[in-house]
């Protein structure tokens, strides 16, 4: 929800900055600067192209609650042999798991661990 009534110039000119040369989502930007995203979608209307794709090989997963429970499970295994360099790397895995699964898990859900205590 954006807090202008009229977004001055500077704030627009900002929202393009970041849309051309940032690597934040449009959800980021919007909440940075305090617009919707209708509104930055009117900015740059097919004017400009974002600069900073973060790579071409970047691809989505589609995962179920069951599938990223599995992987899950697989980091905790293997977590003992999982060398220093790829620690980060596996532990900002295992946080966008965690968020899928619990995403995807309905409101008042038991978990198997909770129906253990």
């Amino acid at each position: 929800m954006s807090k202008y009534r009229t977004v001055p110039d500077d704030v627009r000119h900002a929202v393009i900055g970041d849309y051309i040369h940032s690597f934040l989502t449009l959800d980021q930007i919007a909440e940075k600067h305090n617009v919707s995203l209708r509104f930055i979608h009117s900015c740059v209307n097919g004017k400009f192209h974002r600069k900073n794709n973060p790579s071409p090989m970047r691809k989505a997963l589609y995962l179920s609650k069951e599938d990223a429970e599995a992987l899950l499970l697989c980091i905790c295994e293997a977590d003992y042999v999982i060398d220093a360099d790829r620690k980060i790397i596996v532990r900002c895995i295992e946080e966008r798991l965690l968020t899928i699964a619990d995403e995807l898990t309905p409101a008042g859900y038991v978990t198997h661990e909770e129906t253990l205590e």
